[in-house]
């Protein structure tokens, strides 16, 4: 796998966890 893919996939797993992260903060608020 090349650097730049590597790189892509990190970014979206981490946008994926802030995106659970905030939908279960929505939650608890609710």
């Amino acid at each position: 796998m090349d650097r730049g893919g590597l790189t892509l996939y990190h970014m979206l797993s981490h946008a994926y966890e802030v995106c659970m992260v905030v939908e279960h903060k929505s939650y608890s608020v609710a």
